[in-house]
């Protein structure tokens, strides 16, 4: 069983439109699209395929 999500990792984001975003995880950070933002404390803890939505309900996965 793989790990949750931890601080230093690169986690590959995938919006709506299968468009992928690869992105380190860092303590305060924030991943800003055009839908909105996702605080990096809501990504880390998690486990890898859940989906999450930006600040404007935007879903990555």
């Amino acid at each position: 069983m793989a790990e949750p999500i931890a601080y230093g990792e690169s986690v590959l984001l995938i919006d709506s439109k299968e468009r992928h975003y690869l992105v380190r995880m860092v303590e305060g950070g924030t991943f800003q699209y055009h839908r909105g933002v996702l605080p990096h404390a809501e990504i880390v803890g998690r486990d890898e395929g859940v989906t999450l939505l930006s600040s404007n309900g935007g879903p990555l996965t």
